[in-house]
């Protein structure tokens, strides 16, 4: 493979789309009124074309094996550039002209798209759950849309966002320590996913990145019920989260099930990503409890027909673990919208310090969970391994990215117990017009990315095998159940 360090063509998608905001920001100056709109398909066809035009016949493989490129991840990146160009022209079109935040929420875009290109490339546990992490952070500061009616958006962005983070981590722990590989081919040739604990692990990794993305139905159902949502929150969330999430769901296809050519099997993948775009579209714009029912049961079988094509071989157990959630969350989805259908009013996770003040103890119990939902990959290595794999291992070469990931899962928790804690100690607004969620939002990717980030140079230089002593602490912490 071809090292692509140095090579230009590598971050050819960044800089095209540095381009077009800096294009966006000269035409906002010189083109005002209607006339903007007739350079959006112009430009992003322009960024497509480049693209394809210097990406062809280039591939290869960088930064240890964190990023590929091949046919496919060009395809797909080239998708990205006409996605990032044409939501940055829409956002100029849609936006108030001397919109106090116009220039910030763009360079929150520009960021969003560079971890839809590095997702994109990514090949590896590690590089994904940064590109998920960069993609994370904006899109809940997004959510906000300026407007201080859309707090409680933002809020749950982010409370669904730790929680996915947690899943992923957990998903990712699991997968690296039963085939003890870390990236998506060696996984595929060595177990594939027929053993029932490697199952359980894409089930967790899938269902995180459903809540990740926005694609799953529930976030959808619990954005629907904010009170007077800007175009441009609309725009991300039907415009953006539907398309990304297809492209992972056909990214993790290609990687983990390259040999699977049979045109039945993009036949059933058109079919399960058709289901899932389109119930959550309707269920987004359905103010019925009946029809929003129906939607996200059409969106959840669309994620049962791709449980069949991620699992293959254990497709059947797939869909048994998934269809008792799916009926769970359809029962909760419609005891919701029952009651704030009757209500009239929106209560759902509005005020996290009311809820504190009417029910203490409830509060605690949430804590105590999350604190042993984080210790739970550490009893479940003793059974599935993943301790063994540590034990039998040599101190010059020690397993780092077993212990990174599960790391990672703590540090997720203690993140999330962080953010809860100073949510009910220092933050206690009367309305939700005052709650605080993009700084916890932003504290939050912050910390994942540069954590992340200090975890990928130390791989590519490679100082890990002059840690003896780390690898000595790890083992007898694991061992210790």
């Amino acid at each position: 493979m071809v090292c692509l360090l140095v090579d230009y063509k590598l971050f050819l998608p960044e800089a095209l789309l540095t381009l077009g905001f800096l294009l966006t920001v000269i035409l906002v100056l010189m083109f005002p009124g209607r006339r903007r709109i007739s350079f959006l398909p112009v430009a992003a066809l322009a960024g497509v074309a480049v693209h394809l035009g210097f990406s062809y016949d280039n591939y290869g493989s960088t930064l240890n094996g964190l990023l590929t490129i091949d046919p496919p991840t060009v395809i797909l990146r080239s998708v990205g550039v006409f996605l990032g160009i044409s939501l940055i022209l829409v956002l100029v079109i849609t936006a108030r002209r001397r919109e106090e935040d116009f220039g910030y929420r763009l360079i929150l875009l520009t960021l969003l798209m560079v971890g839809v290109f590095v997702l994109f490339t990514s090949s590896h546990l590690v590089s994904l759950f940064l590109a998920l992490e960069l993609i994370a952070g904006p899109g809940y500061l997004l959510a906000r849309g300026g407007q201080k009616s859309l707090g409680e958006a933002s809020t749950r962005f982010l409370l669904l966002g730790i929680f996915s983070s947690l899943l992923i981590a957990f998903g990712f722990s699991f997968l690296f320590g039963l085939t003890n590989q870390a990236t998506f081919n060696e996984i595929a040739i060595s177990e594939g996913l027929g053993r029932p604990a490697l199952l359980a692990a894409a089930f967790l990794v899938m269902l995180g990145l459903f809540i990740k993305i926005g694609a799953f139905p529930l976030q959808g159902a619990l954005l629907e019920l904010v009170p007077r949502a800007s175009s441009v929150v609309f725009i991300l969330l039907i415009a953006v989260n539907p398309p990304l999430f297809v492209l992972i769901l056909l990214k993790l296809a290609q990687e983990l099930f390259f040999a699977a050519t049979d045109y039945s099997f993009w036949l059933v993948g058109f079919f399960s990503v058709l289901s899932m775009v389109g119930g959550n579209v309707l269920s987004l714009q359905s103010r019925r409890v009946r029809m929003s029912l129906t939607a996200l049961a059409l969106a959840h079988g669309g994620v049962i027909m791709a449980g069949y094509l991620l699992a293959v071989e254990g497709s059947f157990l797939f869909v048994l673990l998934y269809v008792p959630l799916m009926m769970l969350t359809l029962i909760s989805i419609g005891l919701i919208l029952s009651a704030l259908e009757k209500e009239g009013t929106a209560e759902l996770l509005t005020d996290l310090s009311g809820l504190v003040r009417r029910n203490a103890p409830l509060s605690v119990a949430l804590a105590l969970l999350l604190f042993f939902l984080g210790l739970m990959p550490l009893f479940l290595s003793y059974y599935t391994g993943l301790a063994w794999i540590f034990y039998t291992t040599t101190f010059r070469d020690p397993p780092l990215f077993l212990a990174i990931i599960m790391g990672l899962s703590l540090l997720a928790l203690l993140v999330s117990s962080v953010s809860l804690i100073a949510r009910i100690l220092f933050f206690r607004p009367k309305s939700t017009e005052k709650i605080p969620a993009p700084r916890l939002a932003y504290l939050h990717s912050m910390v994942s990315v540069i954590v992340i980030g200090g975890i990928l140079v130390l791989g590519m230089l490679d100082v890990t095998r002059s840690l003896p002593y780390f690898s000595y602490v790890v083992k007898t912490f694991l061992l210790a159940p």
